[in-house]
């Protein structure tokens, strides 16, 4: 949040430089430390990684760390895809969106990593929209991330015993 609040792509790009530098050191070649979903209430599911409560600014940040991390041949996993609104009892959230605020809001900064910062990781989030888990949505997924963003790398479910035994 911070750092997002300097409004400055140099040192926003260098710290993804360094991540991705941190990565290699590691040899744990996924970072998934990019919280790059929306603050859209003070309670949110965690609010306090995300870059931001603009999505327009999560979506430049997104696309300049991102893309520095991936220069370093480290696959760079913004996350939660999307809409992760609530940190307890996150299994059973469940948030409507118009499309247009969806796209606008939830969706712009991920947009900004897939598209410009070429990430070739992403993490779903517990959450649903509507009536449908995140993990198991194919307009999210395949209409959306893939086919309309171009996205070629592996979305990875936040946690897999919530989707198979919550959402039914």
């Amino acid at each position: 949040v911070v750092l997002t609040g300097t409004f400055n792509d140099e040192l926003i790009a260098n710290r993804g430089t360094m991540m991705g530098e941190d990565g290699m050191w590691s040899k744990f070649m996924i970072n998934y430390n990019l919280g790059n979903d929306l603050h859209r209430t003070p309670f949110g599911g965690r609010s306090f990684e995300y870059f931001s409560e603009d999505a327009n600014l999560n979506y430049l940040a997104a696309s300049h760390i991102v893309s520095a991390i991936e220069k370093k041949g480290v696959h760079a996993g913004p996350k939660h895809l999307t809409g992760n609104d609530q940190e307890n009892n996150r299994q059973g959230v469940v948030n409507f969106f118009n499309e247009q605020a969806f796209r606008e809001g939830a969706l712009r900064g991920l947009e900004g990593g897939v598209v410009n910062g070429k990430a070739h990781s992403l993490m779903q989030a517990f959450n649903r929209l509507g009536f449908t888990g995140c993990s198991l949505s194919k307009a999210l997924n395949t209409n959306v991330v893939r086919g309309e963003w171009g996205y070629v790398g592996h979305i990875e479910t936040d946690a897999i015993g919530a989707v198979t035994t919550g959402y039914k």
